[in-house]
């Protein structure tokens, strides 16, 4: 299991969208493990080529400013609690 202190993400409607695009389940799954992986883990994926990386690529300015919004809030708390660990 993947551990991490993040609770939640917005999941917004083009990403469901983009999904659906997505012919092929092994699509499926590659997109929504390199969204959830950079949302919850902060780790950008390395996807091989096709459908999925693009789909991803053509979400990826959503992604990372929520991503950034997280981080810059946790910066915010780690000033006020000492040895803080966001992910």
């Amino acid at each position: 299991m993947k551990l991490t202190k993040r609770k939640g993400f917005n999941f917004f409607r083009s990403y469901y969208d983009v999904y659906n695009e997505l012919e092929t389940p092994e699509e499926k799954v590659l997109f929504l493990d390199a969204l959830f992986d950079r949302q919850f883990l902060g780790i950008k994926p390395d996807l091989p080529k096709g459908m999925a990386k693009f789909a991803y690529i053509s979400q990826t300015n959503s992604i990372d400013s929520q991503v950034k919004g997280y981080e810059d809030k946790l910066k915010s708390i780690n000033k006020a609690v000492p040895n803080f660990d966001p992910w």
